[in-house]
């Protein structure tokens, strides 16, 4: 096998791996949306998004090569720069979101809601599962966008 036939097969592994880790961000995201508060399960998925992140980088890379670098003097297309621009606007929209709600807190004696400017208040139950969806919404759409702007620079161009 070539050197260029294995490098396009570890990216088509690579990129199919990032799709379907985007698929369930998507799954999750749309679940919040939805209203199910999802717990202890998304934290392992996040955590398992984040090993494999670490897997890939250190597992694909060369000896001697640059820690990170997408390729020398190649230019994104429209629709690339589309796409990413509508990558960037989905974590943003989710980000005000986040900003503008707060941070939800559970001590021993009750639930709380931590404020941007660092105040903290006191909410109830329902309260604290709408915040804690909307939390869920933005590392499930950041890591949705994450992982399908790199599957999508990965995969092959007509031209390759």
């Amino acid at each position: 096998m070539t050197e260029r036939v294995e490098i396009m097969l570890k990216q088509r592994v690579l990129a199919g791996s990032l799709v379907t880790l985007a698929v369930i961000d998507l799954i999750v995201y749309t679940a919040t949306l939805m209203g199910r508060v999802i717990g202890s399960s998304f934290v392992l998925f996040m955590v398992s998004n984040v090993l494999f992140w670490v897997f890939a980088i250190t597992k694909g890379r060369e000896r001697g090569a640059p820690k990170f670098g997408i390729g020398p003097g190649r230019r994104a297309s429209w629709k690339g720069k589309l796409f990413a621009g509508i990558l960037v606007g989905f974590c943003i929209f989710n980000v005000l979101f986040v900003v503008q709600a707060g941070t939800p807190l559970e001590k021993g004696d009750g639930f709380y809601k931590k404020t941007i400017r660092g105040r903290t208040y006191e909410i109830d139950r329902g309260e604290y599962n709408d915040l804690l969806k909307i939390q869920t919404r933005f590392f499930s759409g950041a890591w949705f966008a994450l992982n399908l702007g790199i599957a999508a620079k990965l995969l092959p161009r007509k031209s390759d």
